[in-house]
């Protein structure tokens, strides 16, 4: 099973492995300086005492939490979608295998409001299915009818399988949301 293109690294002997790949994560990711700036105001919203206490899974957040930092360019959109990352992490148990995958595959909460589709949500629940081993297939049957929330989801793959390394911003998204309401 082929689990994406190598992802150059330079920590601690892990060298060109994959994020799903690697035994490693960074858990200390959100105490950069950028992050620091970026999360400003929102890290009480993280869920970092739960997560300290044993609940939901601790790891693939963090693995999503990189993920989500080659994404975006727009710190707002990013901050929002690690978020919506640790509100999905939150409600999981951590489990390995299979049973990962369907957690988080059945974890899109906050994706689908009333005024459309949440980007960053959506960023957010497809980061957590990618670190978990799904792929684009596999999200994309979830949400057959709605043309241009796939279109987005296959850029955020192509990015996060590194094929695309174009970092993206809300509005570009919001975009082609948009392109696809007119077409219909």
């Amino acid at each position: 099973m082929k689990m994406g293109r190598k992802i150059v690294t330079h920590k601690h002997g892990f060298e060109g492995r994959n994020i799903r790949e690697s035994s490693y994560f960074d858990d200390r990711i959100l105490d950069s300086s950028k992050m620091r700036h970026t999360m400003k105001g929102k890290r009480k919203l993280l869920h970092m005492r739960e997560f300290n206490a044993d609940h939901g899974d601790y790891e693939g957040f963090f693995r999503g939490v990189e993920v989500l930092i080659r994404l975006w360019s727009d710190k707002e959109a990013m901050a929002d979608s690690i978020v919506a990352l640790s509100d999905i992490c939150i409600t999981m148990t951590g489990k390995i295998g299979m049973s990962g995958l369907t957690e988080a595959l059945n974890s899109n909460f906050y994706v689908w409001t009333l005024d459309g589709v949440n980007i960053p949500a959506l960023a957010a629940w497809g980061a957590i299915c990618w670190v978990h081993g799904a792929d684009l297939r596999d999200c994309v049957m979830l949400i057959n009818h709605e043309e241009g929330t796939r279109q987005c989801l296959i850029k955020m793959f192509n990015n996060f399988d590194m094929d695309d390394p174009t970092r993206y911003t809300r509005s570009e998204f919001e975009k082609i949301l948009n392109d696809y309401k007119v077409a219909v």
